[in-house]
């Protein structure tokens, strides 16, 4: 039995293991960068790997932009497919003409470096030598296609589309729907064999009509949803476990809190909720507008003070928030004071209360009758003066639901009469989730900030009383 050479040994591996394939060819691509790899290019390359081993047929990826999405996918993948199956027919479609060629260009050369070609010689057809379309001796191809163009030619095996829509076109909805209209109509059924053939769409999110809001109204694909931070609920279909926490970034030694600032300010909360998280939102915010909310800084005179709380039925570390917050009024305006909130067990989310009561001193608190919340106005009725249940039987906000009472204040917002602090850390995520809150509710996945900043103003709207904090 002939002993393996080394060359033998990485051939095998490379051909085996997508990621480990990628990783060595990254250098190939862009032979002046260092790469620094993370677990997310680990994922991409792995669910890559589940669409060409038939696993999975159709798969949409919603990740951010500057991540390696495109070189790992749209570049590496068919190139790394191409040693294993090289009759593979490949069209990759792109926003521009441009853009898609410059992906096959790097495609061809990666395949032509003297890398690839020591471990998997390859010649290309002389007729089949165009830019936009190459060819082997295998009778396979790779294909650069436009959203919008013509597909001439046989059909392909996969199917890889990479941010079809142009982000300056994001807004406009012909545009949106022209390019949605030529992926169902074009690009998806180009298929050499209907039955087998492999689809990925890839892009990062720009529009709840986007490329990938049509593929989910129309199409049977599975999502991998990769934020840049960490979001307490997953919105993958995939078998996707992301290995962080919630408030993580996906990666740090790249991306942290001071390039996110930077972001909000040139994207807007909407642009980088869509681009940096994958959750587009209505434009402008839903019940909410953003253009409404208003920023103090300093120290402001309060006539009156409430606490808020919203708890939680558990304290594990994939149930929903347990949230209090401070709210002050002068005036007629409303002063977000102080918030926290986490993932508590009932124990911690007592002392917890207990402890933001005594830095947040007012005369009503407010904790919201479900849940936890019960138990803990039992064991605090006595402990701590004008804790009351909310909401209170028999009022017109008693039966409304959680989009009821935001319409509710929702004219407080418009008036210009809500602020928030600049100085709080979770005011950016307070923003995201009230921005996102439709008719149909948050599409963040949480409303506990919300439903506590409701309940606060429901109660700053009343006339003061005696017992007014």
């Amino acid at each position: 039995m002939n002993k393996l050479s080394e060359a033998d040994i990485f051939r095998e591996v490379c051909e085996n293991d997508f990621a480990f394939f990628a990783k060595h060819f990254l250098k190939v691509v862009e032979p002046e960068t260092v790469f620094d790899w993370n677990w997310h290019m680990t994922v991409l390359c792995h669910y890559c790997e589940r669409v060409y081993y038939g696993d999975i047929q159709n798969l949409d990826i919603n990740i951010s932009p500057r991540t390696l999405k495109s070189i790992i996918v749209s570049v590496l993948f068919p190139c790394w497919i191409w040693t294993k199956r090289p009759s593979f027919k490949i069209i990759s479609g792109s926003r521009s003409y441009d853009l898609s060629i410059q992906f096959n260009s790097k495609r061809r050369e990666v395949i032509e470096s003297r890398a690839y070609q020591s471990l998997w010689p390859m010649a290309f057809k002389n007729d089949s030598n165009a830019a936009g379309k190459f060819g082997n001796f295998y009778n396979g191809f790779m294909q650069a296609v436009s959203a919008g163009g013509k597909i001439v030619g046989v059909g392909g095996d996969l199917l890889l589309s990479d941010d079809l829509l142009d982000t300056m076109d994001a807004f406009s909805e012909a545009k949106r729907n022209a390019v949605n209209n030529w992926y169902s109509t074009a690009f998806y059924n180009r298929a050499q064999y209907k039955r087998k053939v492999m689809r990925i769409n890839i892009n990062q999110r720009l529009h709840k009509n986007d490329v990938s809001g049509h593929i989910e109204e129309k199409h049977n694909f599975e999502k991998l949803v990769i934020p840049m931070v960490m979001t307490e609920k997953p919105l993958s279909t995939v078998d996707f476990v992301d290995p962080r926490k919630p408030g993580e970034f996906m990666h740090p030694s790249r991306y942290g809190q001071d390039e996110m600032e930077d972001d909000y300010k040139s994207l807007g909360i909407y642009g980088w909720s869509s681009q940096m998280q994958q959750t587009p939102r209505p434009i402008g915010g839903g019940i909410i507008k953003e253009e409404w909310l208003r920023y103090y800084e300093g120290i402001i005179s309060f006539e009156r003070k409430i606490i808020t709380a919203d708890l939680t039925f558990k304290g594990d570390t994939d149930s929903d928030y347990v949230c209090f917050q401070c709210w002050g009024k002068s005036g007629k305006n409303k002063y977000l004071i102080d918030i926290v909130r986490g993932r508590w067990s009932y124990k911690v989310s007592k002392e917890m209360f207990i402890q933001f009561c005594q830095k947040n001193s007012s005369n009503n608190k407010f904790i919201e009758d479900k849940a936890n919340g019960p138990a803990l106005i039992s064991d605090l009725e006595k402990e701590i003066v004008g804790i009351k249940a909310w909401p209170p039987k028999g009022s017109p906000y008693y039966k409304a639901s959680k989009v009821q009472r935001l319409h509710m204040v929702s004219q407080d917002y418009e008036a210009g009469l809500v602020y928030f602090p600049k100085d709080i850390e979770l005011v950016n995520l307070f923003k995201e989730e009230l921005l996102s809150f439709t008719e149909k509710g948050s599409s963040t996945g949480n409303d506990d900030m919300v439903d506590t900043s409701t309940m606060a103003l429901i109660e700053l709207k009343k006339s003061n009383t005696f017992f007014a904090g």
